[in-house]
């Protein structure tokens, strides 16, 4: 890999490492993250790769600002994996979201590594969690990096937990 540059190599590094037999890094490329927020990015996944070596993956809480809502909050969630998509490391989760009207209304959402400013690994026995660890654990095959593919592969878009819409499309 020495033959990338810094950047995509750290990338194409993450691609070659299952964790647990898991594939936790799927790319995807078009965005501009600043060099900076790279690296702290970079961090969080190296974060997240700690985590993720856990059995069972606990659940984390994460500090998020969320651009599109301008507001920053902690969010507990359940880590499934990453994706790089638009040149930006994106965190796909299940549990609280910025778009949930409270807090105890729970779904998958994507978040910008680059605008987490901090993860905490949490117990499956705290007893905020919004879910259960029943819940997540004994039905890995929808919390899990084979069931983003899955769901990815039939969306449109990298929103795949939004609701399908029709579509008008025209053509000169």
């Amino acid at each position: 890999l020495d033959f990338l540059t810094s950047d995509i190599s750290t990338i194409a590094e993450l691609l070659l490492v299952k964790i647990n037999q898991q594939q936790r890094l799927f790319i995807h490329n078009d965005y501009v993250v600043a060099e900076e927020l790279r690296e702290l990015a970079a961090d969080w996944a190296d974060r997240l790769k700690e985590i993720w070596k856990e059995e069972p993956v606990p659940p984390i809480q994460i500090s998020y600002h969320s651009a599109s809502l301008n507001k920053k909050e902690k969010y507990l969630v359940y880590p499934v994996c990453l994706y790089y998509y638009q040149r930006a490391y994106y965190l796909c989760a299940f549990g609280q979201a910025p778009t949930c009207l409270n807090k105890n209304q729970i779904q998958w959402y994507n978040y910008r590594l680059e605008r987490i400013s901090k993860i905490l690994k949490l117990s499956w026995h705290d007893n905020n969690l919004p879910f259960s660890s029943e819940q997540i654990i004994d039905h890995q095959k929808n919390y899990s990096p084979g069931y983003i593919q899955s769901q990815l592969a039939a969306a449109y878009g990298f929103d795949f937990y939004q609701k399908p819409e029709i579509m008008l499309l025209r053509f000169e």
